[in-house]
């Protein structure tokens, strides 16, 4: 099958009919030796990242004999990666990096299991504004939150903290656990962030692992349960947060190891999902769309595979969703593909970030394991990276990588539609007119 997809961009309005492919070539890329010389450990950059704005922010978990690093880069028009810091720390760290989420100017990153700290942008530069540690969390009554390392979300002024093996301590009952739960924190009119709740599964149950996954928009949280293959969404209404409702997908295939939320749109990960024909193991996702079948209900509009479905491709292992744009991981085929929705509401893949396009050998590289965008530029995590001979080592060594790529497709101007001149500006204004 081709890997040239091609590309229908839907406006609020109306299906543009100018389509033809869309193809993205790599246009820069980031090897972990170039920012850690003779490292002496893989460095697994590309494990994380997030791209806010014009900025890239990417994690290298077991750079720097295991203290972790997470560094900043500048995402300039053309694509190309500059590199402007690495994020300071008050004191030794411990995997650094191991998650991390951002959005506007503040950004959350965790170390090990015990501590997050929090960071914001000022005149580009990336500053340590607070650190929280575990034993800073409030008690909260029957739930004993064992970890910060897990899964997090940033969304405005709401940061939700994934804790998968978190137990209940029911008084009078006996320990639930892996039960899980999800530590919401806020920031203030001062900038400072503070503990707002604890959520938990209306009906907790052992190894559910409420927490393995989770995103926040606005007012709203999506929470992956993958032990379960349960997905819950919850909103805070008048300053309580309750369960609006769950969300199941038939046959489980840890359904909830990844979730994306952005507005009236979510979409839930399975990484055993929807067969093709000819193939098995394949991952799907599950969208949903807010008041879809009744109001307030989170509707399931369907289940979507990629066109480039492989044998344990991993696919839906990584999402980032943003303005009705889909970006989807497939680690486990080094596959990154874009969706967009047709006239009928459906999703539909619209370009593979073909990796003919890359002078690079992807074998094993685990590309896709983490993905951003900025309208028409893709930023790809490959935390096993294999494609750097090290001198005094048997090389090549997966120390990690990350790849920025860009669309070289112009469609003609689109009167109206932000001054673009591709078909991705019509869905999405990358604010590169």
């Amino acid at each position: 099958m081709s890997r040239f997809v091609t590309l229908f961009a839907l406006s609020a309005f109306s299906l543009w009919a100018s389509a033809q492919p869309q193809v993205f070539v790599e246009v820069d890329s980031v090897e972990m030796p170039e920012l850690e010389t003779a490292a002496p450990v893989e460095g697994k950059l590309g494990t994380e990242l997030a791209v806010v704005g014009n900025t890239v922010l990417v994690s290298a978990p077991q750079a720097f004999d295991f203290d972790g690093a997470v560094f900043a880069f500048d995402l300039l028009a053309d694509g190309q990666l500059q590199f402007r810091q690495r994020l300071q720390t008050d004191v030794d760290t411990y995997r650094f990096g191991s998650q991390l989420a951002a959005d506007g100017a503040y950004a959350a990153v965790s170390q090990s299991a015990s501590i997050l700290r929090f960071y914001r942008q000022s005149a580009g530069d990336w500053q340590q504004t607070q650190r929280l540690e575990l034993g800073d969390l409030p008690a909260t009554p029957e739930i004993v939150i064992r970890s910060l390392s897990g899964d997090l979300s940033l969304s405005g002024d709401l940061l939700a903290i994934g804790n998968s093996d978190a137990r209940m301590e029911p008084t009078g009952g006996s320990q639930i656990l892996g039960a899980g739960a999800v530590v919401l924190y806020r920031r203030d009119n001062s900038g400072e962030w503070q503990f707002e709740d604890v959520v938990t599964a209306p009906m907790p149950s052992a190894n559910a692992y409420f927490g393995s996954s989770v995103a926040v928009s606005g007012n709203t949280l999506l929470v992956g349960a993958s032990g379960d293959g349960k997905a819950y969404v919850a909103e805070r209404v008048d300053g309580e947060w309750q369960t609006a409702q769950a969300l199941s997908s038939p046959g489980g295939g840890d359904f909830g190891w990844s979730v994306a939320l952005d507005g009236n749109l979510a979409v839930v990960g399975r990484r055993v999902g929807f067969s093709v024909e000819g193939i098995s193991n394949n991952g799907s996702f599950r969208a949903y769309e807010r008041n879809l079948g009744g109001a307030g209900q989170w509707g399931l509009r369907g289940e979507f595979v990629s066109s480039e479905a492989g044998y344990i491709d991993n696919f839906s292992s990584s999402l980032s969703l943003r303005s009705g744009v889909l970006l989807v991981g497939a680690p486990g085929k080094n596959v990154a593909v874009f969706f967009t929705r047709d006239g009928a509401g459906d999703w539909v893949d619209r370009a593979v970030i073909d990796l003919a396009n890359s002078p690079h050998d992807f074998s094993n590289a685990n590309f896709g394991a983490s993905v951003g965008f900025n309208g028409l530029r893709a930023v790809i995590g490959a935390s096993s990276f294999p494609d750097f001979d090290v001198v005094g080592t048997s090389g090549p060594e997966r120390w990690g990588s990350m790849h920025s790529w860009t669309s070289q497709v112009g469609a003609g101007v689109v009167s109206g539609r932000c001054g673009g001149d591709h078909p991705f500006d019509v869905i999405y204004c990358d604010g590169y007119e």
